[in-house]
């Protein structure tokens, strides 16, 4: 494979496509930009791109293999992902105000960011689309990977704050505590849907 212009365009294109659409990652930081503020959702901003990045490069290198050998263990870090993403669920559903967050709750840590995107079903899906589409047998695999981490290093934290600080810039909008719990709600709802194609796509 021949790594020109035009591929580096078609991958920047599909990983602006991949990182700025709507997700349970975009989903959570705009919630924890809401409840929490830019400063306290840095390191679940920082964790969810090392954890993202980490496993496209090692998916890349050859770890789907071992999942593919080994189903059971696919089927085990699926099951958890859907009980970790429905507990995030509801502690998002469970949130109340900003002073209310500020004593009881603390927005989502580095690792267990990272921890998710193991059981995120959409970066499943992005990570064997994005392998499939822009690697070849007959070139330089590492490279080819280490190109692709970057390239969604490289846009996927711009596209990651973006949401972060639409939470926090919605943040301003609502003062009333009815409607911190109503769209808390709703956020929640929207994460745990996403367990839907994780749980009928076996992603």
């Amino acid at each position: 494979m021949v790594i020109d212009i035009q591929y580096l365009v078609s991958l920047a294109m599909f990983c602006l496509a991949a990182a700025i659409t709507p997700g349970p990652n975009n989903i959570m930081l705009l919630t924890s930009g809401l409840n929490f503020g830019v400063k306290k959702s840095l390191p679940h901003l920082f964790g969810v791109n090392f954890g993202f990045c980490l496993m496209v490069f090692l998916v890349g290198i050859g770890l789907s293999s071992i999942f593919q050998r080994y189903e059971v263990l696919h089927s085990i870090i699926k099951t958890v992902g859907v009980l970790y993403l429905l507990w995030l669920a509801l502690k998002i559903a469970m949130l109340k105000t900003v002073s209310d967050t500020e004593n009881e709750a603390k927005p989502l840590g580095f690792f267990g960011a990272a921890f998710y995107q193991w059981v995120n079903a959409k970066a499943w899906i992005v990570i064997t689309s994005v392998t499939s589409t822009f690697t070849s047998t007959d070139g330089n695999m590492t490279l080819q990977v280490s190109l692709i981490t970057l390239a969604f290093l490289v846009i996927g934290l711009p596209s990651n704050i973006i949401w972060l600080a639409g939470g926090h810039m919605i943040s301003r909008l609502i003062k009333h505590v009815v409607f911190y719990r109503v769209f808390n709600v709703c956020m929640a709802l929207l994460l745990a849907f996403s367990v839907v194609p994780l749980v009928l796509n076996g992603a």
